[in-house]
């Protein structure tokens, strides 16, 4: 799949709501690190025996924030971060109408999270007036500086160029994603009409296709917003995808849920034995590789009589040097053994302590 499925839009819309439904009203009582680029909340209700932990991995590649139970400090290797935040309530939580960006709304100050991906991920807090006063891993702006968040512009498929590919302009269009541009395609497909592919440029549309990928497309963006259902699945490409609703290029539902803190936990777990399983099997092929390799050596060493037979000449022809030696019995002193058959001389190692007989012996057997 073109885009990481855990990275769409949507993803983060409904975690922020997750989080913003169980933790509003709680009070952070502790905010540490204790693994690389790791942000543990804990939260406390102020009446009653509910907490709840947030995390925070602000890892460039696959930036994501989830709800934990029962997360346990380590006693070693964890730091507290963000202290200004300890003691503040939470009145809300919510995701940038158009990007990536979470809010978490405090008492007196916020936590603001970018999940952009690669250089560009950061986390930080503002304080009342919203001036950044502490950040982890980067700040979008020097400490002290006023924070105000950009509205990027999400384009419109009618903006799209005639020549561009229906595909990528869905992709870009309304922060849809490769995933449910696939999906749109998929379901205009099954209707009957004109058949859409990857090649199939904007300008191939007729008027009634045109339009009808457009109401298409709010449809599905609309059951995207509003799912209460999460779905880890294979897909029949392989991949492994999280999506709000299900898909037609779904191979195998492997979880389902109504928690996204659980999808993207469950979304994490196995992409990453997916990903032992392939470092297993590249070291089983390298393995087996190596094997072949000298499996055919072997193969190639036996079947070459011609090679065979003058290399047992050879061993014997050194085997009747050594007892031809004038005191065969005698232990050698040297590391090396220079012999003489003729006007040829032959150097061999000697095996320090042995005697010209065992020597001998030893090339006999060779042969």
């Amino acid at each position: 799949m073109p885009q990481n499925a855990m990275r769409h839009h949507h993803i983060y819309l409904h975690l922020a709501e997750e989080i913003n439904l169980r933790c509003s009203g709680m009070i952070i009582t502790e905010c540490y690190s204790q693994d690389k680029h790791c942000v543990i909340m804990h939260c406390e209700a102020p009446v009653g025996s509910s907490e709840a932990d947030i995390e925070l991995m602000m890892i460039p590649s696959e930036p994501f924030l989830l709800l934990k139970d029962n997360s346990r400090r380590a006693n070693r290797n964890s730091a507290d971060v963000f202290p200004d935040i300890i003691g503040r309530k939470i009145l809300s939580c919510s995701k940038h109408p158009t990007d990536r960006i979470v809010f978490l709304q405090l008492t007196g100050a916020m936590l603001v999270g970018h999940f952009f991906g690669g250089a560009n991920t950061s986390l930080f807090v503002l304080d009342a007036d919203n001036r950044i006063i502490d950040y982890v891993k980067r700040s979008p702006q020097p400490i002290g500086e006023s924070y105000m968040p950009s509205i990027t512009y999400v384009k419109d498929f009618t903006e799209c160029s005639n020549n561009e590919n229906v595909f990528q302009a869905l992709s870009k269009t309304g922060n849809c994603g490769a995933l449910y541009a696939q999906e749109i395609i998929d379901r205009w497909n099954a209707m009957g009409l004109q058949q859409i592919d990857h090649s199939t440029i904007i300008s191939d549309l007729n008027q009634e296709s045109f339009e009808g990928v457009i109401r298409l497309h709010s449809a599905i963006m609309e059951e995207s917003i509003h799912s209460h259902m999460a779905y880890v699945m294979k897909t029949n490409d392989g991949s492994i995808v999280l999506s709000c609703l299900p898909l037609r290029q779904e191979e195998e539902i492997l979880w389902s849920g109504e928690s996204w803190s659980e999808a993207n936990r469950r979304f994490r777990g196995i992409k990453a034995k997916e990903q032992r399983l392939t470092a297993v099997r590249n070291i089983l092929a390298k393995e087996l590789k190596h094997r072949r390799e000298s499996l055919e050596k072997s193969i190639h060493h036996l079947c070459d009589e011609e090679t065979a037979m003058k290399r047992m000449e050879e061993a014997h022809g050194i085997a009747s040097l050594l007892l031809a030696m004038p005191y065969p019995s005698l232990r050698i002193q040297e590391e090396q053994v220079v012999l003489h058959d003729g006007d040829k001389t032959i150097t061999i190692t000697a095996g320090k302590g042995k005697t010209y007989a065992e020597l001998a012996e030893y090339y006999f057997k060779k042969a």
